[in-house]
């Protein structure tokens, strides 16, 4: 059993790295495939949330996970904005245009 908590505190440890490097690299592919690995890790052994022997480990991929989505959400909402600046800039523009066409329709 120890080799068993030994082997799944290792995966906990090298997803919660992996999480952490994606989430830093602003990969959000990669986050979005580690996101399926925790789930299919955590569906195929629910007894980890609730093993102490790996509580440190959970609670670390609990907390690195937490920031990535975080920084993900902060970075969706960047972008968002970005995106309306961008479509109002597209709408002077378009406004600007359609001025001039009619500047020179007279």
């Amino acid at each position: 059993m120890v080799n068993t908590h030994s082997y799944a505190a290792n995966q906990i440890k090298a997803l919660s790295k992996h999480i952490h490097h994606a989430a830093n690299a602003e990969d959000w592919d990669a986050l979005k495939r580690l996101d399926l690995q925790v789930r299919k890790f955590l569906e195929s052994h629910p007894e980890y949330l609730s093993s102490s022997a790996l509580s440190q480990e959970m609670a670390q991929l609990k907390h690195v996970y937490q920031n990535a989505f975080s920084q993900l959400k902060n970075n969706i909402a960047k972008m968002e904005v970005e995106l309306n600046d961008m479509q109002a800039q597209q709408e002077r523009a378009k406004a600007y245009q359609m001025a001039m066409t009619m500047e020179y329709a007279w």
